[in-house]
């Protein structure tokens, strides 16, 4: 009925344009049945959903444009300036050298609005950790420019290998040189290198990872430095079938064996559910692997991305001896079920020893995003007597000092090794807390105390990558881009203390400051201010109701908050009634009440905006996208 669109429509104000990029639906009839459906209808004869200034910026400054106005032309020089300075960084590898020193290995892209592309590239920290005092960074070597998908890095090893996963081809490193280079287009499709579907494991000298099954049918003979074809997976080549929204053309994830000696590459062997796998682990000391593998809906189809995290899934356990060859000799023995709390399974993780498996979970709900739980099951008896209790439970209705909730945006709810201590007590994570993001670190220990880690710039901060006691965070704010920090935890009862270094420069701190409030109905508001407001010069003003609906806007850096600052527009983003990071009873209090109460609480915001600010009633506009633009 709605259909995924892009129209640009220029509705000029003064010099400025807009560009609406989103979601229509064609027919009048069509969305006043669907309104309907929500209790409420539509007004008007157009719908548009999200209004992208900084695209419409950018398209104005290209050669040919007769029209552009002079004011448009510096707005899209300005956007582009700014994104030279807002890269992000998609993930970071931890490593201890012989000689003691952490090497830090970061992935970062960085938007061109000059060449319309996105640039990749990687960037190298040495950091020395004292037995006393702070850690240091030593060196930091020049960013290089990259284009691989995916980079795994053997850890417990005696000569440890990378491997990187291009579009066509891996390639197999040792710490002097290029051991092998494997095609792999014939053995699978892209590599799922993202947070949803993107896992891998070493076991042994064999890498277990997520891709697409292969496009075409492989050829008869392989050529040379060609993979090894499992003939027993071509019936899959015929038909393929599209995973969903978000993943177009790309079947769901299965799991494929490298073997770094030979450089064969398989599909994963054994009578395995291996369709929709979501996740694959192994522990070296207790010699065990896991796996989380989706479960069938039935006859409805894959949901995509959104709703990845609702889909029916069971946690695997298999003992290493079984895996041989990418092979798996017996069957896994599930260790949860999809009946009541664990539903649906993401996250698994062992302990450093492998005596216990942390997981995070949550009951079978039509929502794609709610509050999960944190699990664990004491392995020490064994696969087939294994326990399962709960470590963080699901909250109902926190105040506002106590912890709301674990909630996942898209993105992992655990990193590969969170685990600070050797005994598997302490565990470090994060997740929404009103309208930031925190850094947590959970006593798993019975009492299950949760410490926040907050940093001193009023921000957002994020657990990006641990080796035991060093974590590396990343911490943002509206004035400025993200930073990362190298944390070391010596006193984990009390975690709040920790000491470190940055690997980032500080950045020029945007002309820009900001306000949390909240309202007494529960409704929480972020305003965000340019410096050049006055009495004398009052700001514009941008509602912006985030998507979702069960997600939540946070404070931290976002390229089009400076642009539109710089122009003096301020912005209020409504963490509307039916957001998360506040409990389940708040995000329960939307379903039945799409477009009154948040539409309310959008209003609510804009009035104490109106009353408390400088900022002129007499502009003010509404920006969205999904379910904020309708």
């Amino acid at each position: 009925l709605i259909h995924e669109t892009i129209r640009t429509t220029m509705c000029e104000r003064g010099d400025v344009g807009i560009t609406h990029w989103g979601w229509m639906a064609e027919r009048k009839d069509v969305r006043e049945k669907e309104a309907g459906h929500l209790g409420r209808r539509f007004p008007g004869e157009q719908l548009v959903d999200a209004s992208n200034l900084g695209v419409c910026f950018a398209m104005a400054t290209l050669p040919g444009n007769e029209k552009k106005s002079s004011e448009v032309t510096r707005i899209g020089g300005e956007y582009q300036q700014l994104l030279h300075r807002a890269v992000d960084c998609s993930s970071i590898k931890l490593r201890r050298n012989e000689d003691g020193r952490i090497v830090s290995t970061s992935l970062w892209s960085q938007r061109d609005a000059s060449l319309g592309k996105v640039r990749k590239f990687v960037k190298q920290s040495l950091i020395e950790v004292p037995s006393v005092g702070d850690a240091n960074l030593v060196a930091q070597f020049p960013p290089v420019e990259t284009s691989y998908v995916a980079e795994y890095v053997q850890q417990e090893a005696p000569k440890p290998r990378t491997v990187r996963l291009f579009e066509n081809h891996l390639e197999i490193w040792n710490a002097n040189f290029l051991e092998k280079v494997v095609k792999t287009q014939e053995v699978h499709g892209d590599v799922f290198s993202d947070d949803i579907f993107g896992c891998h494991a070493f076991v042994g000298d064999q890498l277990v990872y997520s891709a697409a099954p292969a496009k075409k049918k492989p050829s008869s003979e392989a050529g040379s430095g060609a993979a090894v074809i499992d003939s027993g997976t071509l019936d899959e080549y015929q038909k393929i079938e599209d995973l969903g929204e978000k993943y177009p053309q790309k079947a769901s994830p299965r799991l494929y064996v490298l073997n770094l000696n030979d450089g064969r590459l398989k599909r994963l062997g054994g009578n395995t559910p291996d369709k929709d796998v979501k996740d694959v682990q192994y522990n070296s000391a207790a010699k065990l692997l896991c796996f989380v593998f989706g479960e069938p809906f039935g006859e409805e189809p894959p949901l995509g991305v959104f709703y990845s995290f609702n889909r029916p899934s069971i946690l695997y356990v298999l003992p290493g001896q079984d895996f041989t060859d990418g092979n798996l000799n017996t069957d896994p023995i599930p260790v949860t079920s999809t009946n009541g709390c664990d539903y649906n399974v993401l996250c698994a993780r062992f302990s450093p020893k492998g005596e216990k498996l942390v997981f995070v979970s949550s009951p079978a709900t039509l929502a794609h995003n709610m509050s999960l739980s944190l699990r664990s099951i004491e392995l020490r008896g064994g696969i087939t007597s294994a326990r399962t209790s709960t470590i963080l439970d699901i909250p109902r209705n926190p105040s506002e000092h106590e912890y709301p909730g674990l909630y996942l945006y898209f993105r992992r709810a655990l990193i590969d090794r969170p685990f600070l201590d050797e005994s598997g007590r302490y565990l470090i994570l994060d997740t929404g807390w009103g309208s930031f993001t925190h850094a947590l670190v959970v006593d798993c220990d019975g009492c299950n105390k949760v410490t926040k880690i907050q940093f001193p710039n009023g921000g957002s901060t994020n657990v990006r990558a641990a080796l035991g006691n060093i974590v590396v965070l990343s911490t943002s704010c509206f004035r400025s881009p993200t930073r990362l920090y190298f944390a070391v935890f010596n006193d984990f009862a009390d975690a709040s203390n920790f000491g470190g270094c940055y690997l980032t420069e500080e950045h020029e701190e945007a002309p820009l400051t900001w306000q949390v409030h909240r309202f007494e109905s529960g409704n929480e508001a972020i305003y965000v201010q340019p410096t050049t407001c006055s009495s004398d010069r009052r700001a514009s003003l941008l509602c912006f109701p985030h998507g979702g609906p069960h997600s939540a806007s946070f404070v931290a850096y976002n390229v089009l908050v400076e642009l539109l600052a710089r122009q003096n527009i301020a912005i209020v983003f409504v963490n509307f009634r039916g957001s998360t990071g506040r409990g389940q009873d708040y995000m329960d209090a939307l379903p039945g009440n799409c477009g009154v109460i948040d539409v309310e609480d959008c209003v609510e915001a804009v009035k104490w905006c109106i009353e408390e600010f400088n900022v002129d009633g007499d502009r003010v506009g509404v920006i969205g996208g999904s379910y904020g633009g309708f």
